[in-house]
């Protein structure tokens, strides 16, 4: 929020994403004011924008989700804060999980065809969520929690496993057994075959 002539205004912010191939877009805003969150489809242009999904989140509490399968084309992902008049926190984080192009040399398809890291279930939490993950080849697997500057939240797993599916429960604790706060976290799978692979995971109390 700011004033023009001792009037509040709101300020809005816009982004554009491109979706190359038909998937899965789920965006996530937490934020220091209560916040409106909305998805549009674009590909009819400015003048004729649709709402796709749209939510709410409340300050310090709650964040805001909206999630579609979109097919390839232009969408906008727009923030505004709901409340305030001015002295209500500044500071919000979006979160993207969706689609990534592969990086050059390197298709999907090799990738997943080693180690597949599926989103947590549920995603968001409040009490616990599965992780599962499928490896090509046996070999040694770490499996974490991480906050978003990267400081290790909890440890889930360091251990040799054998080639097919696994899964590991996180309780929403970290490593001293402390309930973690609502927010953004990352789960981390690291392999002896040196594929990473991150995948966003929310907790929410």
């Amino acid at each position: 929020w700011y004033r023009v002539n001792d009037s509040p205004q709101v300020d809005r912010d816009w982004y554009e994403i491109q979706v190359p191939v038909t998937s899965q877009i789920d965006v996530f805003c937490q934020a220091e004011f209560n916040v409106s969150l909305q998805l549009f489809d674009g590909t009819g242009g400015c003048g004729q924008l649709e709402t796709i999904d749209q939510d709410e989140g409340y300050w310090c509490e709650s964040m805001a989700e909206v999630s579609a399968q979109l097919e390839p084309g232009r969408y906008w992902i727009v923030v505004k804060p709901t409340t305030g008049g001015g002295g209500c926190g500044l500071g919000y984080r979006l979160w993207f999980d969706g689609y990534v192009p592969a990086p050059t040399g390197i298709t999907d398809q090799a990738i997943n065809a080693d180690v597949q890291l599926q989103a947590p279930s549920p995603n968001p939490f409040r009490s616990a969520t599965m992780i599962n993950y499928n490896l090509a080849q046996p070999g040694s697997i770490r499996l974490a929690i991480y906050d978003l500057s990267g400081r290790l939240i909890r440890s889930l797993a360091s251990e040799s496993v054998p080639a097919g599916p696994g899964q590991i429960q996180w309780n929403g604790r970290d490593n001293a057994g402390r309930q973690v706060a609502s927010g953004v976290y990352e789960c981390r799978l690291d392999t002896s075959s040196g594929v990473v692979v991150v995948r966003p995971i929310i907790r929410v109390r």
